[in-house]
């Protein structure tokens, strides 16, 4: 989950039959799911960026490297192969989590 420009976002990897759509992870728009599971995973981290403006990611919550790594978001975002492997992992790992 991030805040950028005010503004709520969730990272999600939407799983589709067709190939075409079944894409990497991407940010949406908070009002566009319903939560019904008000669960945090217990491996979450949350950061804050004090001198953000607006227009900047200000608020994140998620896995380590989401969080930590400045650079990994924007690696996610790039494809970049041991970004999405990293993501990949860490979702495997809350998906487990939260199944249990």
């Amino acid at each position: 989950m991030a805040v950028w420009d005010t503004y709520l976002y969730y990272l999600i990897k939407p799983d589709h039959e067709e190939p075409d759509l079944n894409i990497d992870p991407v940010w949406y728009p908070y009002e566009w799911f319903e939560i019904l599971d008000h669960t945090i995973p217990k491996m979450w981290s949350f950061s804050h960026s004090a001198q953000s403006d607006e227009n900047d990611l200000s608020l994140l919550w998620g896995y380590k490297e989401i969080v930590i790594d400045d650079e990994h978001e924007q690696g996610i975002m790039e494809r970049n192969k041991k970004a999405l492997e990293i993501f990949y992992r860490r979702k495997m790992e809350m998906d487990k989590e939260m199944e249990g």
